[in-house]
């Protein structure tokens, strides 16, 4: 089986790379890694081509979506979807590279997205293993997690890293042709995961990292037979619309419940708030400046006006196709926001925003993210809803099933190995070198 190493996200266009995408793996599409690229190159301004008008004329960028300084999830909806760093071509912050398995009758079986991680690269609190470790460090549940914490330089010698599975929070994966299967399958995610190997060594990685493995993916079993160490990092919402009215989502809850969401619901009524839809460069500048509220309450400082702007030009220059923005109105004006991807049978929620001064104890939140993209998901005709990380308690409370996701984590060499059997807990083993 051939294995190939791509380094553009332009280049995958011509190996069959989208056939191989589910609903929920738009954030690996070859489009989407093309938003990804353009907006580095936009904060380092040197033009992309094809992604946009605003990448174009070097504007600079923060990530796209909420919280793209720090990393914080936004509200609850999911993890912000960041970008930045240098340029893809640099070869220093983020470096992109996309391995693809052909097998003997040059069918692409597999994919792989990999993403160079250095100490330059931006503070990601959920895609940097030194930023991850200190984060679920300072948990109160991290030995429940299996996790005992950061000591020393321990992360430090895990820089740079490949992180694997794409830039995105939320269901990190290898993709798979759907016709593969039993020893076929295993043979196509080992040539890859072998080659990844061989990748991070030759540029000078220390470490290999899967953030974002769903608890039934069969890679995890792959990954802990080949010696990656694992941790639980996240838990993913995933709202299945197995109903076909609004009635229906309400029959799944129970009569306290039901009740509860209806008050919500007559509470809007009552502010006179209402509930609409807009592509999403209509309302760029009516949005900003709830986004960059979400971004300050978080933890999330340091963007500019222009540079959030800029960012959110960038994806409707390149999916404002296929992109919504879900908005809560109050007296003509927006009050509250979640931007919103449709993707084949899935509506795919990346950021959100609010006036807190007018929202006030108004459910906004649960209006914006569940009430209404039920709503508009079930007039598409769409089947999932993905919410991403964080909140899973408060997304569990509206109708999601909450999936588990782990970090899988692999040293490349033997200091880079004891320092992760030193971070993680003694009971796992380090990983022996092949």
């Amino acid at each position: 089986m051939k294995v190939e190493v791509l380094t553009a996200a332009s280049e995958l266009g011509l190996c069959g790379w989208d056939e191989l995408l589910g609903s929920a793996d738009f954030g690996l599409s070859q489009t989407w890694l093309s938003v990804l690229e353009g907006v580095v190159a936009v904060r380092s301004g040197v033009s992309a081509p094809g992604v946009g008008a605003a990448a174009v004329a070097g504007v600079p960028s923060a990530g796209v979506g909420a919280a793209a300084v720090a990393g914080v999830p936004s509200a609850g909806v999911g993890a912000a979807e960041d970008s930045g760093g240098s340029s893809p071509r640099s070869g220093t912050a983020v470096r992109p590279f996309y391995l693809i398995a052909q097998d003997g009758h040059s069918r692409t079986v597999a994919g792989l997205a990999a993403h160079l991680m250095t100490r330059d690269a931006p503070a990601w609190d959920f895609y940097r293993l030194d930023r991850v470790f200190r984060r679920l460090a300072a948990m109160p549940d991290r030995d429940e997690r299996g996790f005992v914490g950061v000591r020393g330089t321990e992360p430090l010698v895990l820089m740079p890293h490949l992180l694997l599975g794409g830039r995105q929070t939320a269901h990190g994966r290898m993709l798979l042709a759907p016709w593969l299967s039993g020893d076929a399958r295993r043979q196509a995610v080992r040539a890859v995961l072998g080659r990844v190997e061989e990748l991070g060594t030759q540029i000078g990685a220390r470490a290999l990292a899967f953030m974002f493995v769903d608890e039934d993916d069969p890679l995890r079993g792959e990954l802990t037979d080949r010696g990656y160490l694992s941790f639980l990092h996240a838990s993913a919402g995933i709202m299945d619309i197995d109903f076909d009215s609004f009635n229906g989502y309400l029959s799944r809850f129970s009569a306290h419940r039901r009740q509860r969401i209806r008050q919500e619901l007559r509470s809007f009524r009552e502010a006179g708030v209402v509930f609409s839809h807009h592509p999403l460069g209509e309302v760029i500048e009516q949005i900003t400046p709830l986004g960059m509220a979400l971004e300050s309450r978080y933890g999330a400082e340091g963007d500019t006006v222009a540079a959030f702007q800029a960012s959110l030009r960038v994806v409707s220059d390149a999916v404002g196709d296929c992109t919504v923005v879900l908005t809560a109105e109050q007296g003509g004006q927006i009050r509250g926001y979640v931007i919103a991807t449709r993707w084949r049978d899935a509506l795919i929620l990346r950021s959100a925003g609010f006036d807190y001064d007018f929202k006030g104890r108004l459910p906004l939140y649960y209006g914006v993210a569940f009430y209404h993209a039920v709503e508009y998901a079930l007039a598409c005709g769409l089947r999932r809803i993905y919410y991403g990380i964080e909140s899973a308690a408060a997304k569990a409370s509206r109708g999601c099933r909450i999936v588990d996701q782990y970090g899988m984590v692999y040293g490349l060499d033997a200091e880079a190995r004891t320092a992760l059997s030193q971070v993680l807990h003694g009971k796992i083993a380090a990983a022996q070198p092949r």
